[in-house]
């Protein structure tokens, strides 16, 4: 039986007053948790929000999750993807960071909560392919 992986998507505000340190060190962790837990994936930071793409194992994924709601560094996070799938997309990627304003309109579409899951999926493959330009 093929392994099967754990992706997980999210979009969150920054906090008001976010500082680039901050922002720096919201990276560390997440490197340091991805490469200790195995997971993969993308961080895109627009100035105002982010966007975390991540996959690997189920209980990683759980772990990494978990973690969400207590980052200082923004607000509440909204899940926009949560699901499993036979391969990764970001495979031999340890968190990936993104910083650029060009991905706004996808993030309008995703964080809008107006998009079926399908229309969130396909959107967040298309800004998933935009991001491994980088």
């Amino acid at each position: 039986m093929p392994a099967t992986h754990r992706q997980l998507a999210y979009a969150a505000h920054a906090r008001p007053g976010v500082t680039a340190p901050a922002i720096s060190a919201l990276i560390e962790r997440r490197r340091a948790a991805s490469a200790e837990q195995r997971l993969t994936g993308v961080m895109v930071y627009t100035g105002e929000d982010f966007v975390e793409w991540a996959e690997g194992p189920a209980p990683a994924i759980e772990r990494f999750a978990a973690t969400l709601s207590a980052e200082p560094v923004f607000g509440r996070a909204r899940i926009l993807v949560d699901r499993t799938a036979p391969t990764r997309w970001f495979r031999g990627w340890r968190a990936g960071y993104v910083p650029s304003r060009s991905f706004d309109p996808w993030l309008v579409g995703l964080e809008s909560g107006s998009l079926d899951e399908a229309a969130r999926l396909d959107a967040m493959k298309r800004f998933l392919e935009e991001a491994r330009t980088f």
